[in-house]
């Protein structure tokens, strides 16, 4: 049995490759997706919640940080009347929590953001194959980001890989921050510990904090702790990547 002050922890910090200062918002439109098709709407809008999700968590780290606005909620049980004083308390109120919350929403929709692509990305191959434009696959061979990075290539998944990670799998910077993405949101799933770390809200702007734990060694742990600016930044760069690799892989076939 492993007590909490026994586990060995490492810190991970995930960066971009580049200077925070060099963020700018990439706004998608239908254009960048191919084959254009209707398909694309709600991936278009869940890129752009990405980013209103992110101006949340600023806002409310700024507030956090620059005043001293403490959590509504008390330690005791409280049963309260519906009344506009109390949804306004609700809504006003900064809490830590409230911050990283907003964290797991962050990273939360990063993922579903990939995972929808990922089963776009299914329907259009399988469509471009057989011709049958409106048609569905049967099923889907790869359904979450887990399995994809679960996967080896082969004649079934062979361009699905070459999408999502180019032809140097082993080397590509965009597999890395899948796995990230994976690997926060298991740890917000299923790992206790990734809370503990939540009275930390970073210094320099909006961060990403908590801890993983292995599930087959608890006694060694992650501590994560990103920058929000180069977690949206890897999201952007491996988006556009992705969807560069994709116009070309239907161009060649």
């Amino acid at each position: 049995m492993v007590k909490p002050c026994e586990i060995d922890i490492s810190e991970f910090n995930y960066d971009a490759g580049r200077s925070t200062e060099t963020l700018k918002i990439v706004d998608l439109g239908y254009q960048e997706f191919a084959p254009v098709g209707r398909i694309s709407f709600s991936l278009v809008s869940r890129f752009r919640n990405v980013h209103e999700t992110f101006f949340f968590l600023s806002s409310t780290w700024r507030d956090l940080t620059t005043s001293n606005s403490q959590p509504f909620f008390l330690p005791q049980t409280r049963i309260l009347e519906i009344t506009d004083q109390v949804e306004t308390a609700y809504l006003q109120s900064h809490s830590v929590q409230r911050y990283h919350f907003l964290n797991e929403q962050f990273v939360f929709q990063m993922r579903r953001f990939f995972e929808t692509y990922l089963h776009h990305l299914q329907i259009q191959l399988f469509r471009q194959s057989t011709g049958a434009l409106e048609e569905i696959p049967d099923s889907i061979q790869i359904d979450s980001l887990g399995e994809l990075l679960k996967r080896n290539s082969s004649n079934d998944n062979e361009a699905i890989l070459r999408v999502f990670f180019g032809a140097n799998i082993s080397e590509s910077t965009d597999l890395h921050f899948i796995q990230l993405l994976n690997k926060l949101g298991n740890a917000m799933r299923h790992h206790p510990y990734f809370d503990e770390a939540y009275t930390l809200l970073g210094r320099d702007g909006p961060t990403l904090v908590g801890i993983e734990m292995r599930s087959k060694d608890t006694s060694h742990g992650i501590f994560h702790n990103h920058n929000c600016k180069h977690i949206l930044m890897g999201f952007q760069d491996t988006t556009m990547r992705i969807l560069e690799r994709a116009k070309q892989e239907f161009r060649n076939n």
